[in-house]
């Protein structure tokens, strides 16, 4: 199991940069430009990565936007060896970048997730048997995009994404030296790039690579590619 952690980060922060780009920090992601005035979206990301271990993430989501602020929630379910399933919750603010069209938006988000886990995939050997797995993630970072090229209703938004996540696992069943639940943590810093296609102001696909520079000494790093899609609700 915890050689996935990393890949987990790294779904996470995908997660977390998807969820801004439908929310009000749209052209920060490279997806539809926000307004002033309530914004609600709807979309959702297609994730899939290879190494350490193969894993295809879906997730959708709901957000809205008013003025500078945004948030909204995400449920999703990631596939590798055994199947995760999650929601998390996601908050930030735009912030224009001077007389510029880019956009800076720093952005916050807290995921919940559960697993039933085969014991084979810790242990290597077919024990028949699984336990429960709780992982709960926080990633904090800052995203910056900026429309660079138009024609007719189609616009290109070139995007990066820098950002810092946190992960802890509670495994059923597993206890420490005093008798008390076990925890497993690790920490990852992670990058992403991509460029949106906004369609009308109304649609947006973004597809995004993303990878770990950072993370704690026995985790591997993983790169992640995935396309988003957000559709406004309101034109």
């Amino acid at each position: 199991m915890w050689r996935a952690v990393g890949l987990r980060v790294l779904i996470t922060a995908v997660v977390f940069c998807a969820s801004a780009g439908e929310a009000g920090a749209q052209t920060c992601l490279g997806s539809v430009p926000g307004s002033d005035r309530l914004n609600i979206q709807i979309g959702g990301t297609l994730s899939a990565a290879w190494s350490p271990v193969p894993g295809v993430d879906l997730t959708g989501r709901v957000s809205a936007g008013y003025r500078r602020a945004f948030g909204g929630m995400t449920v999703s379910r990631l596939s590798l060896d055994y199947d995760i399933t999650g929601s998390s919750f996601f908050g930030g603010a735009r912030i224009s970048a001077g007389d510029t069209k880019a956009e800076i938006c720093p952005i916050f988000t807290y995921e919940r997730t559960i697993a039933d886990v085969p014991f084979e995939t810790l242990a290597g050997l077919p024990l028949g048997e699984s336990f429960k797995d709780l992982n709960v993630s926080k990633s904090l970072g800052v995203a910056v995009g900026r429309p660079v090229l138009r024609r007719g209703p189609v616009e290109l938004v070139p995007t990066a994404s820098v950002g810092f996540s946190r992960s802890d696992d509670y495994p059923d069943g597993f206890i420490d030296g005093n008798g008390r639940p076990k925890r497993f943590s690790t920490s990852a810093g992670f990058v992403q790039a991509g460029c949106g296609v906004n369609i009308g102001n109304r649609i947006a696909f973004t597809p995004t690579v993303s990878t770990l520079f950072w993370t704690t000494e026995g985790f591997q790093a993983a790169t992640v590619y995935s396309v988003t899609m957000a559709l406004s609700l309101r034109k």
